[in-house]
């Protein structure tokens, strides 16, 4: 039996359909798996004529390289790929996925089911298991050995690399990290959603993991079915139609840049809530490490 090591994560299964028109491709998979990746989830995209297939790799990674819920990274994970995709694909798309988090003498099993209409059904039970404990960690003596030999090539290869790589601006980012976070450090772009809603706050969760925003509906905000179908009925482009739908599913992509305005990552708010409170509050992910975000811009 494959050793079910203690604080790891496993993918497995998949989430497989088929490509309408060119509005959603290959190409999009692919990067979303990139993002994925970054995060410490692993899959494998194959496309095959039309049809595509979202493999979760087997490959066993630390829970808390995923984050405190990693069901819940997962899920934010795959919601954001929903939300790219146009209807005819989420429709036709199906999903076998799950994860299985090994914790002491137990399993997390989570299982993300799509339901009619691509929507995400997420799954999960706690079930007794025999787990391993992790590693011992390395004695004293190992790791001064280590940091030396490691010392030393980091020497030879500092020495190599300074005629290729620009330090100073790592030295920049790195001098970020002794430099406390602020929310104001932090602007927001409502985008197509400004005469939707408006951001009333912005501040800084205690971890401070998220940027999260007070929302507040704007008077033309769709309340009722009958509202948003007049506002679809008035649109008159494809950018129109989209930010409807986008309000009709009550969910908003948010787009993190950094502060040369390079694209970092992107999250899935939900403001449905908007239709019957006047205020929401939405948590926006924050990298514990990396380039920090400068802005955050509300799209579809």
């Amino acid at each position: 039996m494959k050793e079910r090591v203690e604080g790891t994560i496993v993918l497995d299964g998949l989430l497989e359909g088929r490509l309408v028109g060119d509005t959603f491709t290959a190409a999009d998979l692919r990067r979303w798996a990139e993002r994925a990746a970054e995060k410490h989830l692993h899959f494998s995209v194959e496309v095959d004529g039309g049809t595509f297939s979202i493999l979760g790799l087997r490959t066993a990674v630390a829970s808390d390289d995923v984050g405190m819920d990693p069901a819940r990274v997962i899920a934010a994970e795959l919601e954001d790929l929903l939300a790219d995709m146009p209807l005819e694909v989420r429709s036709s798309a199906l999903s076998t996925l799950r994860s299985t988090e090994y914790r002491k003498g137990e399993e997390i099993q989570t299982l993300y089911v799509l339901v009619p209409g691509g929507g995400l059904d997420v799954r999960q039970r706690s079930v007794q298991a025999d787990t391993a404990a992790p590693a011992e960690p390395l004695t004293g003596k190992q790791k001064v050995r280590i940091a030396l030999v490691g010392l030393a090539v980091a020497v030879a290869i500092f020495l190599v690399s300074s005629v290729f790589v620009d330090y100073r601006a790592m030295l920049s980012r790195a001098a970020e990290s002794f430099t406390p976070l602020s929310a104001a450090d932090i602007a927001v772009d409502t985008g197509p959603f400004a005469g939707s809603f408006t951001v009333a706050k912005k501040e800084l969760s205690r971890d401070p993991k998220a940027l999260v925003l007070t929302l507040k509906r704007t008077d033309s905000y769709p309340r009722t079915d009958e509202d948003l179908q007049k506002r679809f009925d008035q649109a008159k482009d494809i950018r129109s139609h989209m930010l409807v739908e986008s309000l009709a599913r009550g969910c908003v992509r948010c787009e993190c840049f950094d502060k040369e305005g390079k694209f970092l990552y992107s999250a899935i708010v939900r403001i449905g809530e908007l239709r019957s409170k006047e205020k929401l509050e939405a948590a926006v992910a924050l990298p514990a490490e990396g380039p920090r975000v400068a802005k955050v811009v509300l799209t579809y």
